[in-house]
């Protein structure tokens, strides 16, 4: 077990018996990300939709909600996946902070496109440099939001340790005097 008061469990688990996991994954409430050696994927953590990762490409995968975060990686495909569940449940504050990070998105190019989304209702949002991702947003989410944690060395100095995710949310940009 970790001595990281964030991570309720971890392990690892193999190639193929996280391949069946997905195919029985069903979740409502929770979205994922997935980073591959040859692409990124996103959307609700829903079996048709986790059907479509190829899993022996796959290094990190993230099914989150805002409460809890599954994650899953490795850093050569064929390895066994490491994973954790983190949660800040009963976590004292100075064990996590919250942070948003702005998404960089051209809202007049999906504007100008009619707001794209693929076949399961993810957003195709556009780069301010011309590339291109979906996520499982709405038209007004400008922002993720993640949960940093963070632990202490011995002469009490703070460091992030690990973060998750939680979901995209908007955040009111606030104009900058000066």
């Amino acid at each position: 077990m970790s001595t990281y008061v964030w991570m309720k469990e971890s392990g690892t688990i193999k190639e193929e018996e996280l391949s069946a996991k997905l195919q029985r994954y069903h979740s409502e409430n929770e979205l994922f990300l997935a980073y591959s050696t040859d692409s990124f994927c996103a959307g609700h953590a829903l079996e048709n939709e986790l059907s479509e990762l190829h899993v022996k490409q796959l290094l990190e995968l993230r099914i989150f909600s805002e409460n809890k975060e599954l994650y899953y990686c490795r850093s050569r495909m064929g390895e066994d996946f490491q994973w954790r569940l983190a949660s800040e449940e009963n976590l004292e504050k100075d064990y996590y902070m919250i942070q948003y990070q702005t998404l960089d998105i051209n809202t007049a190019k999906m504007e100008q496109d009619g707001f794209p989304t693929d076949t399961y209702g993810n957003l195709i949002l556009y780069t301010t440099v011309g590339g291109k991702y979906k996520l499982p947003i709405s038209r007004e989410d400008n922002c993720s939001k993640i949960i940093a944690y963070i632990d202490y060395d011995e002469y009490g100095m703070a460091k992030i340790k690990d973060y998750r995710l939680c979901g995209f949310l908007y955040v009111k940009e606030e104009k900058q005097n000066g």
